[in-house]
């Protein structure tokens, strides 16, 4: 998945206390990548939109093209969040 500077400055301008923890850029693709595969899927015609918590996530061709943030709130467990983890990071435990 392919992830445009400019949806990287969005994200660091829209959760700029998340964006505080991570040390480099490649850990903020991976907070977007993450929320884009663990989030629920809205609507999928003409373009996947994706709802990470507050953060709308319009995805077209396997590239992130844009972002917001809306009222709508949808949770995602930690457990959700831990097996990406493990998954990306190919954590055996």
């Amino acid at each position: 998945m392919k992830i445009k500077s400019s949806i990287r400055e969005k994200y660091m301008e829209l959760c700029p206390a998340s964006t505080m923890k991570c040390s480099s850029f490649e850990e903020i693709d991976y907070k977007i990548r993450r929320a884009v595969e663990i989030g629920h899927v809205m609507k999928t015609y003409p373009q996947r939109e994706i709802q990470y918590h507050n953060l709308r996530f319009i995805v077209k061709d396997e590239r992130v093209v844009d972002m917001f943030k809306n009222d709508q709130y949808i949770a995602v467990s930690e457990y959700k969040k831990s097996v990406h983890e493990c998954k990306y990071y190919k954590i055996v435990v």
